[in-house]
């Protein structure tokens, strides 16, 4: 893995770059192929402009305030020299929900799926289509949040 994808990991959630990190040399060791991270955690605003612009984006873009992203619990990776379907694979073994399995496919997509580790107190998330409820107030709150910016211009 090279020194941006590094950096890229160094900004998401530290279950996922260490089970990245592992998925990497797993990859290299066992097949041969390499990834890189091409994208980790966006901010909101990122997420906006990115969505503004999926036309000319090939892969499925989240409407921002729902992409996992933006919570530091996703990744998008270039993936070299093996299939797309054999790191998917790999990385599902590892936790991970891989985005080649979303109804608009998205090879290159990983997310988190550990769940909360409470003997070690070590925080990790759960990923997934639907909602959970922090999620759907988090949409809520930052709804709002817009609405009150818009009236406030």
């Amino acid at each position: 893995m090279n020194a941006q994808s590094a950096a890229k990991l160094n900004q998401v959630n530290p279950a996922l770059a260490n089970i990245i990190r592992q998925l990497a040399e797993r990859v290299a060791t066992q097949y041969g192929g390499s990834i890189q991270v091409v994208s980790g955690y966006r901010s909101y605003a990122s997420q906006a402009a990115l969505y503004a612009n999926r036309a000319n984006n090939p892969n499925p873009v989240a409407v921002p305030g729902t992409s996992k992203h933006e919570q530091g619990l996703a990744v998008d990776l270039r993936i070299s020299g093996v299939s797309a379907s054999t790191v998917g694979a790999l990385g599902e073994s590892m936790g991970l929900r891989w985005g080649g399995r979303f109804s608009k496919p998205d090879p290159g997509h990983f997310e988190l799926l550990a769940r909360a580790s409470q003997d070690t107190g070590s925080s990790t998330w759960e990923g997934g289509d639907d909602a959970d409820i922090s999620s759907l107030a988090t949409i809520f709150i930052l709804g709002l949040v817009a609405v009150v910016v818009i009236k406030i211009i």
